[in-house]
């Protein structure tokens, strides 16, 4: 299992929102909270994925469970459809980006 949890947050979090959950984590998990902001200053979302990989690479992360919570679970999703590879599982809280069934 890997040891590395990255948390996308949504658009009204702030990494002092997991401050509990960061300090509850078993010993050995690296827990790593990105704010979209922090890969794409701009707000375009649209290589948010490309930057995430870059960033994680940079980071020697090869493989990570990858959180997202609201618009964060978005990203997470497109993530995981694109690199597959470098998420071993994927959580999702709460999360937009999941087409509700019609009625």
């Amino acid at each position: 299992m890997s040891n590395v949890i990255i948390f996308l947050p949504g658009w009204a979090r702030t990494k002092f929102s997991y401050k509990r959950l960061v300090q509850s984590r078993p010993e050995g998990i690296k827990v790593e909270i990105i704010k979209y902001e922090q890969l794409i200053p701009d707000g375009q979302t649209d290589n948010f994925s490309e930057e995430l990989s870059a960033y994680l690479k940079s980071q020697e992360i090869s493989k990570s469970i990858l959180v997202g919570h609201s618009v964060g679970g978005a990203l997470a999703i497109g993530f995981t459809q694109q690199y597959p590879d470098m998420v071993e599982r994927l959580i999702l809280v709460d999360s937009t980006g999941i087409p509700s069934e019609q009625s």
